[in-house]
């Protein structure tokens, strides 16, 4: 489906979504690894040519176990999870204001959310110093590059 990530989860339904999807990979089985790629490939061929949500139209009342993978937007608002309380406003310094999934902890209000820190910002150095480094032992760390933040460069890791 078109902006999903999907699959049919048993052979059966397999079996019913590659024929009501036109996908020829329906007389292979789910569990044979070296079907695999065409099978994906089939699929992907197939579910191409419709929205994610003309497929789950066609598909769900057909016993495939195919429901829609909803974008975050979405996510953010559907009355399942806005009933649940299971979002959580955030801001952050780049974005401002913005709602995000709690963590696994227990449904009902919640206080405020977390406050996203620039990600330039780091408490490694607070840290290495209360396990015991000292500064000079930081620095050294650093200059060696055992001490960054990775998923950011270099000229802007503190």
């Amino acid at each position: 489906m078109a902006g999903s990530r999907s699959a049919p989860s048993s052979p059966t339904s397999t079996r019913t979504c590659a024929e009501r999807s036109d996908a020829s990979s329906g007389s292979r089985t789910k569990t044979d690894d070296a079907a695999q790629d065409a099978i994906r490939a089939d699929f992907a061929a197939a579910f191409a040519n419709r929205t994610r949500d003309e497929w789950v139209a066609h598909l769900g009342p057909a016993d495939t176990c195919v429901s829609e993978v909803a974008s975050v937007p979405e996510l953010v608002r559907d009355s399942h999870f806005r009933a649940r309380h299971v979002l959580v406003e955030a801001t952050a310094a780049a974005r401002g204001t913005f709602e995000q999934r709690m963590g696994v902890r227990g449904y009902g209000p919640r206080a405020p959310g977390p406050v996203v820190r620039d990600a330039t910002v780091t408490d490694t150095d607070a840290l290495l110093q209360e396990v015991g480094y000292s500064a000079a032992e930081i620095a050294a760390l650093r200059g060696r590059g055992s001490c960054r933040v990775s998923d950011l460069p270099p000229e802007v890791e503190s």
